[in-house]
């Protein structure tokens, strides 16, 4: 009997405190289930932003790939362009150097031939001077010997 008494104790207890306590825990559950609710929308709401800010971010490198392409045309434009210009440039100075180039070595030419040719006639006027310095020591011989026979005629005809 005692353990009827007390197993009826509990239960009288048990609805005793049912009541209250199926209320405190019904609000504490009515709690707990608010702020899961508001931490979801929270994190609903921080899961929104960051898909926001990936498509941002996205959408900004998208950009910038297309900014980075349309820079490396732009300088593959540019650099051709300025290779061109100094292939251009390269291929006139080179026809400058070669024009430069063929007029000094005819300069030099002309200046070699009018040498060789001043050389050619002073060595020409030499060997003339040579052949009349001879011509004339061969006329003089010659002429003296004229000049005594006409004088050894002209004495025997004055003699005669």
């Amino acid at each position: 009997m005692a353990g009827i008494s007390l197993i009826l104790s509990f239960i009288v207890f048990v609805l005793i405190i049912y009541k209250p306590a199926s209320k405190a825990l019904a609000k504490a559950l009515d709690n707990k289930s608010e702020l899961l609710d508001h931490d979801i929308s929270e994190a609903e709401d921080l899961r929104n932003s960051a898909n926001n800010s990936l498509i941002r971010a996205k959408t900004r490198l998208v950009e910038a790939e297309l900014l980075a392409e349309q820079i490396r045309s732009n300088a593959i434009l540019s650099a051709k362009t300025v290779k061109d210009h100094a292939e251009t440039k390269l291929e006139s100075v080179k026809s400058k150097k070669r024009k430069s180039a063929l007029i000094f070595i005819e300069y030099k030419k002309r200046k070699y031939a009018l040498k060789l040719k001043d050389t050619l006639l002073d060595e020409a006027i030499r060997s003339i001077r040579s052949d009349i310095t001879s011509s004339m020591a061969t006329c003089n011989d010659h002429t003296s010997e004229t000049i005594n026979r006409l004088s050894s005629t002209i004495k025997r005809f004055t003699l005669h």
